[in-house]
């Protein structure tokens, strides 16, 4: 039903997302970090897993794709992983620049003067630059597991060494952000000693797949022409973008329109309850990763036949899902709402049910996202992105009441992505021919 490696994917995120709240909860209760120095710690995290994930998601999204396609035909994957290092080193130039540029409002609204967390946002940007590629490169191969233990290596190194200063008494808000800062590279130096394929493709050795297509297999087509690899993340970079926006927009807006003191404190509940309805689409990070590999894998294989089957299996088990825990929602949204906000009175079981039907709809836009990423439609990833996030915008401004327009908005938004993603995907293979039925292939997990 899952693709291979979803489980320690998944395990990997929840381990990194745990040490998350860890690390940024025991300064403030332990009362090492207080006022500027604990609000400059939290903009650097902020900052940094906001602009990050961004800018170099779409780069691991590309690089996954490509390098499982080279692997799936049995070619070399060196020459891709290096244009995607040299796309992240441009990247990471470029970042830099904009973030001088913005230096002076950096330093004075968020780092309160200090000059030490703007020096470590430098470090921590570039340190997650290449480890989204590096993340690119095993995801591609399908080293899952690797991928995985890099994930959790890297929160539970940030909070160990966090509890570390914590008991030493340690009150330098730098001292946190420098692990901030290190982290990423410590990761990336505990792959590079782990992997020594890695290290034999950084130092330009050729590498195939050991297992290569058996013999008598009908011979996967020739590979379409695709656009260079900076052009397909520039492209995935504006759907990633919108995307971004969608995910986000909701308790902005509510934020924006709140006017009267009535209308702040449902905004303060309904970020509440957008948050806990989000969880489903954190824990999707994993299944995607694995997702993207392994359709790119079967298309650059030719075998289409399988990614329809994979994909009629997933969109059925999300929808019979989705439907299932939206009206569950239903049912209990009232007492949810009295147990996590103290009351039902300004969020209720429509807002619950609304909110969890919006995210079901939106693990099918990821979905089908995937497939779209590994038939190398970048352009039509982006532009389904930005169709829904323009929909979720309209819709906000035109109904009425903080909540319910907000609410609208994303359900809207998300629905709309999908109906895109499916429109254009159609509209794309009415021209061309039907592939043939062929036998079915095996992708193989690479070393």
């Amino acid at each position: 039903m899952i693709p291979v490696g979803s489980i320690p994917l998944t395990i990997g995120f929840l381990v990194n997302g745990a040490t998350v709240f860890g690390f940024l909860l025991l300064p403030r209760l332990s009362h090492r970090l207080t006022g500027p120095s604990l609000s400059g710690l939290q903009s650097l995290w902020f900052i940094v897993f906001l602009f990050t994930p961004g800018v170099f998601g779409p780069l691991e999204q590309v690089t996954s794709a490509r390098v499982a396609g080279a692997n799936a035909r049995g070619e070399s994957d060196v020459g891709t992983i290096h244009r995607s290092i040299r796309t992240t080193l441009n990247l990471i130039g470029a970042t830099a620049a904009l973030l001088a540029i913005a230096a002076p409002l950096l330093l004075r609204r968020a780092f309160d003067g200090n000059a030490a967390l703007l020096v470590t946002l430098m470090v921590a940007v570039a340190g997650n630059g290449l480890l989204f590629c590096l993340e690119g490169v095993l995801s591609g191969r399908r080293r899952f597991g690797i991928y995985a233990t890099a994930v959790g290596f890297e929160g539970l190194i940030r909070f160990v060494a966090c509890a570390v200063l914590v008991a030493m008494g340690v009150h330098a808000v730098s001292a946190y952000a420098t692990l901030v800062a290190l982290t990423p590279w410590a990761t990336l130096a505990a792959v590079l000693v782990r992997d020594r394929s890695i290290r034999s493709t950084l130092a330009g050795r050729p590498r195939r797949p050991k297992t290569m297509p058996s013999a008598g297999l009908p011979t996967a087509p020739a590979p379409r022409a695709e656009p260079s690899f900076a052009r397909a993340v520039t492209q995935v970079l504006g759907g990633q973008l919108a995307l971004q926006a969608m995910l986000n927009i909701a308790p902005i807006a509510a934020t924006i329109l709140a006017t009267r003191r009535a209308d702040k404190a449902k905004v303060a509940d309904f970020g509440t309850a957008f948050l806990v309805s989000r969880v489903p689409l954190f824990l999707f990070q994993a299944l995607g990763v694995a997702l993207l590999a392994e359709m790119a894998g079967l298309h650059a294989a030719g075998d289409d036949a399988r990614i329809r089957a994979l994909l009629r299996r997933l969109l059925t088990a999300l929808v019979g899902v989705g439907v299932a825990a939206t009206l569950a929602v239903f049912v209990v949204g009232d007492v949810l709402s009295d147990r996590l906000l103290g009351t039902h009175d300004l969020v209720g079981r429509s807002t619950w049910a609304a909110l969890f039907a919006a995210n079901a709809v939106g693990l099918i836009a990821l979905t089908l996202s995937a497939e779209s990423l590994a038939r190398s439609r970048y352009a039509r990833y982006g532009l389904s992105w930005l169709i829904g996030t323009m929909a979720a915008a309209l819709t906000t401004a035109l109904v009425d009441g903080v909540v319910t327009r907000v609410t609208a908005g994303y359900v809207v938004g998300m629905a709309t992505t999908v109906v895109s993603l499916v429109l254009l995907s159609r509209w794309r293979s009415g021209s061309a021919p039907e592939p043939r039925a062929r036998p079915e292939t095996r992708i193989n997990n690479f070393d």
